[in-house]
């Protein structure tokens, strides 16, 4: 009898379990996202059912683009296809700490870069390069100065920093260095 039991409550179990993403044969798929995703063809039934389904959803946006949208998409997928593996996974992990900020966090990181793009280059080419020279201990420590800053005290230092001359400049980095040291020794 336990041997007719077995294989029925496990066909109750399987029922009972969340129904499973099952894959969707080729020709099930509509003339549009065939259309879309027709390089894939020769491979979409070997496909885990996951992949195809991020496939279609994928397909279904790139349906609902503009020919400027398309374009802009297009050009961003071959500059990915350029990178190395490396740089690779470097953008994947930062979109993963990305993903894991708080709305007001994605914002407030949109608006700095927003900001970035619009200085001039000169000025982008020296905070680069800036902060290339920068440990990484270093560059973890402005970071986390800049964002505990609020809204008002970083308005009122970018526009003390662009006033001042590079030899103020100069003496504003030192000055922040001497306060900290003395913040360490009062530890």
């Amino acid at each position: 009898m336990n041997n007719y039991l077995a294989p029925l409550l496990a066909t109750m179990l399987l029922l009972l379990l969340p129904s499973a993403s099952y894959a969707t044969a080729w020709d099930e798929l509509s003339t549009e996202e065939q259309k879309v995703l027709q390089p894939l063809a020769d491979r979409w039934d070997e496909m885990p059912a996951d992949k195809q389904e991020k496939l279609r959803k994928g397909a279904s946006r790139w349906q609902n683009m503009d020919t400027n949208q398309r374009q802009n998409t297009r050009k961003r997928f071959e500059h990915w296809q350029s990178l190395d593996e490396g740089r690779k996974e470097r953008i994947r992990k930062r979109f993963k700490e990305f993903q894991k900020m708080t709305p007001q966090q994605r914002k407030q990181l949109r608006q700095e870069r927003q900001r970035f793009k619009k200085m001039p280059p000169e000025q982008r080419h020296k905070m680069k390069e800036r902060f290339k020279k920068m440990s990484p201990e270093q560059r973890q420590r402005a970071k986390e100065r800049f964002r505990n800053m609020s809204p008002e005290q970083r308005q009122k230092t970018r526009e003390k920093w662009k006033k001042s001359s590079p030899a103020e400049r100069g003496k504003m980095h030192n000055g922040m260095k001497q306060r900290k040291q003395g913040a360490r020794k009062a530890r």
